[in-house]
């Protein structure tokens, strides 16, 4: 089953000085997963995420310590489909925070994580993440935080932004980039704006086994059957 973009949402405008924040985001189809990204500029982290009142696992994040940029991805299986509320809670107060929720559908509803990265860097206008794919047709999620002149940033080529804002000296993004081969992957960003510190973190997202597919992950299974003959000379299970 080939992965597919359900939808995107943001909870608005980079937030101030607040611990949590939540937005509507409605999920359709089926074999869904909802990746929920965190950018920010603090030494904080994300507490929980939830949606529907249901907890989202953590995967993956990058902090350039140095400067506090910080931005981490949060997934959940199975979602509740039609409109619920995403909740995101900070570890503390938040100088500046912005948040955005991406759903798939045919993506791999057990283990859907085929593979995850995150990359920092300081006083620079891009930056990029590099991975490497096991799974043939798997989809990537990223999000990157740049802490310069919260102008427009530009997804590299492949990828398809999804959501962005750009305010009080943050600039947050979000895009997806699929179906990605095998091998070695890379997912980027460039901003228009001078130099600043930056954090990116890239998960990559496993497709679903159609009803009656091989999981090409899995071992092949050899079956043997086994016949007797009867006293009639006829074949028959053992």
């Amino acid at each position: 089953m080939a992965i597919d973009f359900d939808t995107s949402t943001e909870i608005g405008d980079v937030q101030v000085d607040t611990s949590s924040g939540s937005w509507s985001h409605t999920c359709t189809g089926s074999d869904l997963i909802l990746a929920v990204v965190v950018t920010m500029r603090a030494n904080n982290s994300v507490s929980d995420i939830t949606y529907n009142s249901v907890s989202l696992t953590h995967e993956s994040g990058a902090d350039q310590d140095a400067n506090n940029v910080h931005t981490e991805v949060w997934y959940l299986i199975n979602p509740a489909t039609g409109s619920n509320t995403v909740a995101v809670t900070l570890s503390a107060s938040t100088n500046r925070w912005w948040s955005a929720a991406i759903s798939l559908t045919g993506v791999a509803q057990s283990s859907p994580v085929d593979v995850s990265d995150g990359s920092t860097d300081l006083n620079v206008t891009a930056i990029s993440t590099t991975v490497t794919v096991v799974t043939a047709d798997s989809w990537g999620i990223d999000v990157w935080a740049h802490e310069a002149d919260a102008t427009a940033a530009t997804a590299d080529s492949g990828q398809t932004e999804r959501q962005q804002s750009n305010a009080n000296f943050l600039t947050g993004s979000t895009s997806t980039e699929g179906p990605l081969s095998t091998g070695s992957q890379a997912m980027g960003w460039t901003g228009s704006g001078g130099t600043g510190n930056a954090a990116q973190t890239m998960v990559v997202f496993k497709p679903a086994v159609a009803r009656g597919q091989l999981d090409p992950m899995q071992p092949a299974r050899k079956v043997v059957s086994y016949f007797s003959v009867n006293p009639r000379g006829v074949y028959v299970p053992a």
